[in-house]
């Protein structure tokens, strides 16, 4: 499935647990934004939850046009909200194809 993302979309945690791999792959994104928008658009991906003791562990990985990602489908992802300011006009957009392998 597509996924076009513009000023203010995102994706909330969530995983594909009915799957054994996800991934996405990067079709167009706006270019890096400068700090503090670095995040915008990036992919979420829970490495740990945290517990009652340990804090989580997480990684960020910005979009990158052409590039592809694979993952277990029962990791926890999300993706960060496309900051408005980050994008070149009102018809830019963060897009990507992603997909679940049975």
């Amino acid at each position: 499935w597509f996924n076009v993302s513009r000023g203010g979309h995102y994706n909330a945690v969530h995983d594909h647990s009915g799957a054994r791999a996800s991934g996405i792959i990067w079709i167009a994104v706006p270019p890096p934004p400068p700090p503090p928008l670095e995040h915008s658009g990036a992919l979420f991906v829970a490495l740990a939850f945290p517990d009652g003791e340990r804090p989580g562990r997480y990684a960020l990985l910005g979009p990158a046009a052409g590039a592809m990602l694979c993952f277990p489908g029962r990791l926890a992802h999300a993706v960060v909200p496309v900051a408005p300011d980050a994008l070149r006009g009102a018809d830019d957009a963060r897009i990507s194809l992603a997909f679940n392998f049975p």
